[in-house]
Formats: C-alpha cells, structure tokens, sequence
C-alpha cells in the first residue's frame, strides 16, 4: 500500500509530531530545533519544496518505520 486506507487524523498526526518529532526537526519543521545543533547530517527542513514534492505516504512511513542509517533520525 502505497497510502492511507483512511483519512489521517490530522490533530493526532500534530500531537504525535511535538512529542516525537519537533525536538529535532523544529515546531514549524524548518529542522531546527533543540535538539538539531551537531546533527550531521542535520534534520531534515520539511519547509523546502524540493525535499517535499518527492515525499509519498510510502516514503514517510518507511522513514518513520525503520529511520535512516547514518543519521539521528530513529525507528
């Protein structure tokens, strides 16, 4: 499956991104967050098109699922 079998709950989809996700990759998701200074490679800026306009609900969700070797970026 390459999307969602339902809509996504967007207020669940925030609440989960403050508690797992903005440490590093910002409030606003500019990548620069607290806990972003000496991450090499640094978090990921969701707020750059480019970065965006290749990311599928596939890609997302193997991100989220196993992370990425070589980076901060967890399971």
């Amino acid at each position: 499956a390459r999307s969602p079998r339902q809509v996504p709950d967007v207020e669940r989809g925030k609440q989960l991104y403050a508690v797992a996700c903005g440490a590093c990759h910002g409030e606003s998701g500019n990548g620069q967050g607290r806990a972003a200074a000496g991450q090499e490679p640094p978090p990921a800026n969701f707020l750059e098109p480019q970065r965006m306009d290749g990311l599928t609900p596939y890609k997302a969700y193997n991100t989220l699922t196993f992370g990425i070797t070589g980076t901060a970026m967890p399971s």
